[in-house]
């Protein structure tokens, strides 16, 4: 029985991973809302608004905050896999040796998480991103 149980729910986690596996593609009306990221140096918060608008805000832990607003534009790749990035301009970059340094562009992948959630890969080598 015991057997049965785990074997079951092994089953049962391999289907639900199935589908509510990632997806590379985001489109415009999925992108908008509020994203976090948490990085050891502070915190960024980028508001997406449905009229390709955002506002970002950068607390560092020393006190400081910058704030910013710009535009955003998602793009779809046309080859094989199909995936999603996102344009921001200006911005103020998220990486672990950028922490809120002014940028006039950037350009990030943008894509679905398992569970419902969608990310904006800001520093994958640290694991830093933005999560809706």
């Amino acid at each position: 029985m015991p057997q049965t149980r785990r074997a079951l729910a092994l089953l049962t986690l391999l289907l639900l991973t199935g589908l509510t596996g990632c997806s590379a593609v985001v489109t415009d009306a999925e992108a908008p809302g509020t994203y976090k990221a948490q990085a050891d140096w502070g915190v960024s918060t980028l508001i997406l608004s449905r009229d390709h608008t955002f506002d970002q805000t950068v607390r560092l832990n020393t006190g400081k905050t910058k704030h910013l607003t710009g535009g955003w534009k998602l793009q779809r790749s046309s080859g094989d896999p199909v995936y999603t990035t996102i344009n921001f301009n200006p911005y103020l970059n998220v990486t672990h040796t950028q922490q809120g340094a002014f940028s006039l562009a950037a350009t990030f992948s943008i894509y679905h998480v398992p569970f419902g959630g969608i990310n904006i890969a800001a520093d994958p080598e640290y694991g830093i991103a933005h999560r809706k």
